[in-house]
């Protein structure tokens, strides 16, 4: 007898402290959704005027020990004053698995899932195996406001790094033989990598910072802002020896590109110019990590 064909579909979260993104693979197309990162315990509010935009939550999750309800997104910062973002210390709490399985509600998914999530690039290795303790198996997730209710099955997780996930979203021509810097600006924490020539990461060339996030730098105009901070970047990689030519095994000198993404990055991409003459601006800034980690679960799983 033929052994039956397992059955799933691709999902790729990334829990930023700003929003969550997320992104669904169906057959060659790939589609995205985004909401603001805030969660709170549920609680009996003054006005209840919650339409289907509202995300009020009840999980039941197995794996995570999570069964409540909650507030989360746009819904939970105007509800109630104990609404938290996304924590960066660490993603491996049940905040990131109330913000993943409401991303999965969003694209109205049930049945086998196939999970993929981007943390920070300092956090990967201690997050990888709790995320996946805690996110592998059953959960039940009910939007309160639409009455829309469903069970998932989480099969697998695979947890990738931060602007790493990137690079598997560019063309193959776009890295073939060239050295692939990643300048990935976030809210609350950025991150920086690189692949050599062989597309390999470059570890004693790649981090994770806070002080050089978008909403640690405090300035009068976003003008001064972004340009505080670039320059605030280039000095902390040249430390990382970005500034220097990277060479191959024989000492040649390779080709560099250097790529801009998240949030902010149509913001300071005049002023990173400045300091990487090379950079391009990736045409999907924001869900860049989300799709390059789509490629790598297809070539993965599918």
């Amino acid at each position: 007898m033929a052994k039956k064909t397992e059955t799933f579909q691709i999902v790729s979260v990334d829990p930023g402290r700003r929003f969550v993104k997320a992104s669904l693979l169906e057959g060659n197309q790939v589609f995205s959704k985004q909401f603001l990162s805030f969660v709170a315990d549920y609680e009996d509010v003054h006005v209840e005027s919650f339409d289907s935009d509202d995300l009020v939550m009840e999980i039941d999750s197995e794996p995570s020990g999570i069964h409540k309800k909650f507030f989360v997104g746009r819904t939970a910062k105007n509800s109630v004053t104990t609404a938290a973002q996304a924590k960066q210390d660490s993603k491996a709490n049940s905040h990131t698995v109330v913000l993943t399985l409401t991303a999965l509600q969003q694209f109205k998914l049930s049945g086998n899932i196939k999970l993929v999530m981007v943390v920070p690039i300092e956090n990967h290795r201690k997050n990888s195996a709790k995320l996946r303790e805690m996110l592998i198996g059953t959960h039940q997730i009910k939007n309160l406001s639409t009455n829309e209710n469903t069970t998932v099955q989480i099969l697998d997780v695979l947890v990738l790094p931060e602007s790493a996930a990137t690079y598997y979203s560019l063309e193959e021509n776009d890295t073939d033989g060239k050295v692939i810097r990643i300048i990935n600006i976030g809210s609350a924490k950025s991150n920086f990598c690189v692949f050599d020539y062989d597309g390999k990461f470059v570890n004693r060339q790649s981090c994770s910072s806070t002080s050089l996030a978008w909403d640690r730098v405090t300035s009068t105009s976003i003008e001064r802002k972004s340009k505080t901070l670039s320059d605030a970047v280039y000095k902390e990689l040249c430390g990382k020896e970005w500034d220097q030519p990277f060479q191959d095994d024989f000492g040649n000198k390779v080709g560099e590109v250097v790529y801009l993404t998240g949030g902010a990055a149509n913001i300071l991409y005049q002023d990173i110019k400045e300091h990487f003459p090379n950079v391009r601006l990736h045409p999907n800034a924001l869900f860049s990590d989300c799709i390059g980690a789509l490629s790598v679960a297809a070539g993965e799983w599918q």
